[in-house]
């Protein structure tokens, strides 16, 4: 059984980017650099050991301000289970991406990443975990772990963490827990554990994604941006009208009757479950989600819809912007303003005038603020890095992982290599152009998923200046700034990541199977008029013989619990 001795390398850890949402509470304890025993990687299914609470207790006071811990004498070995996420269009494997290797050498450690084959992701993870075929590090979305993270350690999967960090393992990572509450309870069981490290976002950019219009088609009809639904039915109609188009708002059945409906805000409520005054909801019980559909199904009866938004890709959604058929859609800055700008400009001068704005989250009263945002939590569930019952040095594995929270390592995941992909301009971090202006030919987002981490859902910091970066049109930066106006307003009703026990997980499964099918079905026909908006009530009558009402309870104590962390 290896041990491993490490030292601390003491410097400022960055701030900016870190004091994400939550108040402050002091720092706590950390450990000397003392050897610690670890579980052998033959036996995974043993019980991995623990510093126990007397030693905690003993340990002195780190220092306020730390950088990165250095494994001393030979490297450490460390395996990485993860998906390629933004890399997959530029390498096979992150072990051949440049920062892997500076991060390696940072910390003295030698990290071979092990991917699945794009598309298996899930399959490929469930395999492993049954044939217990564990990496030292594993990434997962391990929130949605059948039964909870809980049930993860308690499978002898994963460690629980908290006890290393109070040790002092994890210096970065444990000062942001500790001073942003609202941070560590979204990577904490119901039971006091740590489960994992995660990706944080910057509170300032929460929002990426909202609704898009064609603004030179507004500038033809003479419309402003529309605020409430009452200027986009007027928009939309100008646009089938005035401009001939056949497919005036396009999109995917998700954006009309699925978790990315957020028109349905407008009135009140949404298409899935929600929070309000510490009651869960589900919207598509509520009068408010009934004139939504009512409104959708009025607007598809007059041509104002993609009348194939029921089968639509992304694919069919760009090509019906592109192609004048359609003038306003639900889309990201980067994905869709960005791409679909440049995918104008390519088409050698099809749409001279063609330019896209972010307008507002809609509302049914002007002058209302908009709730029901697609903001998303300061930590990203996705993808949250994990030590397995397999690590045999779990000093080394965490000094690695924390070394992304650290400054050196915060510079690295969001810019790269200085000199190469980004320079240091009047104090500030720019890209280069090869990121910006890449010699190969790589777009912004593939050239920036090659050289840096800073687009993936990753361990680390997501740092504001690297939207900035990304977001090289102002039209970008524009939507950015509206969609984020009132992203806070979200939080009064946005639904956090909570856990299940295995006896609700499989209730869960057994009642929601059947509900979602149903909802997905009869929603379809309330908007394509095959069903009559007078049966409305029968189908929420029905959805209650199903079980909503139960699923509801079970929310409910999963977010009590959450909430009591």
């Amino acid at each position: 059984m290896r041990k491993r001795v490490l030292r601390k390398r003491m410097a400022a850890i960055i701030l900016a980017g870190c004091m994400v949402m939550g108040g402050l509470t002091g720092c706590g304890n950390s450990a000397d650099s003392g050897e610690t025993e670890t579980a052998s990687s033959e036996t995974p299914e043993s019980t991995v050991q623990e510093p126990s609470a007397e030693e905690t207790k003993e340990e002195g006071e780190e220092p306020a301000e730390v950088s990165y811990k250095v494994v001393e004498g030979e490297p450490v070995d460390l395996s990485y289970y993860g998906g390629l996420l933004g890399a997959s269009s530029t390498l096979t494997s992150l072990n051949d991406m440049e920062i892997m290797q500076v991060a390696n050498d940072a910390v003295n450690v030698n990290v071979n990443y092990v991917h699945p084959a794009t598309g298996t992701e899930n399959e490929t993870f469930n395999l492993r975990i049954a044939s217990m075929e564990l990496e030292d590090i594993m990434e997962y979305s391990w929130s949605s772990y059948p039964g909870s993270p809980t049930q993860a350690i308690e499978d002898g999967i994963i460690i629980d963490l908290a006890p290393y960090l109070e040790q002092g393992y994890a210096p970065n990572y444990k000062k942001i827990l500790d001073e942003n509450p609202d941070i560590a309870k979204q990577v904490t069981t119901d039971e006091g554990q740590i489960y994992a490290f995660a990706c944080i976002g910057d509170e300032s950019v929460n929002v990426s994604s909202g609704y898009i219009v064609r603004e030179d088609m507004l500038n033809a009809v003479g419309l402003d941006a529309p605020e409430t639904v009452a200027d986009w039915e007027g928009m939309l109609t100008a646009f089938k009208d005035e401009l001939g188009e056949d497919a005036p708002l396009t999109g995917t059945m998700d954006q009309i009757i699925g978790a990315n409906a957020w028109f349905a805000g407008a009135f009140g409520t949404y298409s899935g479950f929600y929070v309000r005054d510490g009651a869960v909801h589900y919207g598509i019980l509520e009068d408010g989600y009934r004139d939504y559909i009512d409104t959708m199904a009025r607007w598809y009866a007059a041509g104002l819809i993609d009348p194939e938004i029921f089968g639509n890709d992304g694919t069919a959604v760009g090509s019906n912007l592109l192609n004048d058929r359609s003038g306003a859609l639900f889309g990201f800055i980067g994905s869709g303003i960005g791409t679909y700008t440049n995918n104008a400009q390519a088409n050698e001068g099809t749409n001279p005038d063609f330019k896209l704005i972010g307008v507002q989250y809609p509302v049914v009263n002007a002058g209302d603020e908009p709730e029901f945002i697609n903001r998303s939590w300061d930590v990203r569930t996705q993808n949250m890095a994990a030590i397995t019952t397999a690590c045999e040095d779990i000093e080394a594995a965490m000094a690695y992982l924390d070394y992304w929270y650290s400054d050196e390592g915060h510079m690295l995941k969001n810019f790269g290599i200085e000199g190469l992909s980004y320079e240091m301009v009047d104090g500030e971090p720019q890209y280069t152009d090869l990121i910006l202006n890449n010699p190969d030919g790589l777009s912004v987002a593939q050239a920036l998923g090659r050289y840096t981490r800073a687009s993936q859902p990753s361990v680390g910091v997501i740092d504001i200046r690297y939207y900035e970066g990304y977001y090289q049109l102002q039209e970008q930066r524009d939507a950015m700034t509206t969609w984020n106006e009132y992203a806070d307003n979200a939080l009064n009703v946005l639904m956090p990541t909570i856990s299940a026990t295995t006896e609700e997980s499989e209730e869960l499964a057994t009642l929601t199977s059947s509900i979602n099918t149903y909802v997905e079905e009869e929603l379809t026909k309330f908007v394509m008029g095959t069903r009559d908006m007078s049966e409305y009530d029968s189908f929420v009558d029905t959805l209650k013989t199903m079980g909503i009402e139960r699923v509801i309870e079970i929310k409910q104590a999963g977010y009590d619990r959450y909430m009591a962390r």
